[in-house]
């Protein structure tokens, strides 16, 4: 088998002349002859034949079928198999080649080709588009894909089908305002609001104006989403939200007080532990903030990098093994986390192990080479070491790379202390 991956296929092969071509040869599939726009299953093309006129039967080992695979996002495939061989095919491990799966195909051209020369071709799909929910999972793979036209006039084939959906014109009107017709999305959105009031819709306009720092505005149509929620969850989501825009607003006693409510209907939001271990050292309840933290690992143990917050955290008490603990955690997971192991660093620093503290900033500094904190950590090492010297060519660069900028006055006041 010859197989050619092509990321973007040549826009010339899009203008061969497709449709059933005035020769001889013909696709059958299960007796039948399949042409242009016809409905074939993925998995169905190992079964494909190719029929000849009885004079052109002597080039039949010489045919090639070639699959020109597009997808929704157009990262094309492009794969040949002799036509006496096509049962041999295996699809998964065609479609494996570009990681495409048969639910994103958008449509497959078939070429048949003698010594490369396109003798007959057409363009198949892969599966057909009768219900309102057909149409809009094609809307959803043409929108992810940034095929604005196609995903919008299959929308509107879904619209037309079911007109009352509530998703559907959810999803419309959020199409509009991530596409940049803000005027038509906020138009879309108020009259879906006077017709019928729906979460979704407050959700959304919520996200909209925290976007554009209206406050106000996101705070109401929250608000009016709890009216309209269908399950705790949605609740627990707006209350969570809410307590967001009150924290942008340093408002933190408010924005803790809406995490303990979002908490109480869905104690596993990961949002909602996340935001309200971050405002306990603002309302003194730093005792709580380690229980936040570990509570999102015990609901979604993806989300390790916590155990950073948590590091810091204990950084912060100055218990030094406790919060080696945490970072040894993350890197157990991703060893070359150069964040992680600059902080680790930090706290053998801590601890007098400056052997091990100068190993692992060097290794953060090799996978994170612009982290000016590394450099002033590794500066203080340095100093610990009685290596002036190398501690001032690292604050240097420290500054260099805008430590004052993003973090204060610290460097330029070790500058002034150990480099004369």
């Amino acid at each position: 088998m010859k197989t050619a991956l092509i990321t973007f296929l040549i826009i010339g092969l899009s203008f061969l002349t497709f449709g059933q071509s005035t020769s001889s040869l013909q696709f059958i599939l299960n007796g039948n002859p399949i042409t242009d726009g016809d409905i074939v299953d993925v998995y169905s093309f190992k079964d494909l034949k190719i029929e000849l006129s009885k004079e052109d039967e002597e080039m039949f080992n010489q045919l090639e079928l070639q699959f020109v695979v597009i997808p929704f996002n157009m990262q094309v495939l492009v794969f040949k198999q002799k036509v006496s061989d096509l049962h041999k095919i295996n699809i998964d491990e065609m479609l494996t080649y570009q990681s495409i799966l048969p639910a994103q195909i958008s449509h497959v051209q078939l070429n048949i080709l003698l010594e490369e020369v396109v003798q007959s071709s057409i363009t198949v799909f892969t599966r057909k588009l009768e219900t309102p929910a057909d149409y809009f999972q094609e809307f959803i793979s043409h929108a992810e894909a940034g095929n604005a036209e196609m995903a919008i006039w299959n929308l509107d084939q879904a619209l037309q089908l079911d007109p009352e959906n509530i998703e559907y014109l959810n999803a419309r009107a959020q199409f509009y305002w991530e596409t940049g017709d803000h005027e038509t999305s906020l138009q879309l959105f108020d009259d879906l609001l006077n017709k019928k009031p729906n979460y979704m819709s407050h959700s959304y306009l919520g996200q909209i104006y925290m976007s554009q720092n209206n406050f106000n505005k996101a705070s109401e149509h929250y608000l009016k989403s709890i009216e309209h929620t269908k399950n705790d969850a949605e609740v627990s989501e707006s209350y969570t939200m809410l307590g967001t825009i009150e924290l942008i607003q340093y408002h933190y006693e408010t924005a803790y007080s809406n995490y303990k409510t979002a908490l109480k209907y869905n104690t596993t939001n990961i949002g909602a532990l996340n935001n309200i271990a971050s405002v306990c050292d603002e309302v003194g309840k730093q005792d709580e903030k380690v229980g936040y933290f570990q509570r999102v690992i015990d609901a979604d143990s993806s989300f390790y990098l916590i155990h950073v917050n948590i590091g810091f955290h204990y950084l912060g008490e100055e218990k030094f093994e406790m919060a080696l603990n945490e970072f040894n955690q993350v890197l157990a997971i991703d060893s070359t986390e150069a964040a992680t192991l600059n902080n680790k660093s930090f706290a053998l620093l801590k601890l007098n192990r400056l052997d091990e503290a100068i190993q692992f900033v060097n290794m953060s500094l090799s996978y994170g080479p612009l982290n000016s904190y590394a450099f002033r950590n590794r500066a203080l090492i340095q100093l610990e070491l009685g290596k002036n010297k190398l501690a001032c060519e690292d604050l240097n660069q420290a500054l260099e790379l805008k430590f004052t900028e993003q973090y204060g006055n610290e460097v330029n006041e070790l500058m002034e202390k150990n480099c004369p």
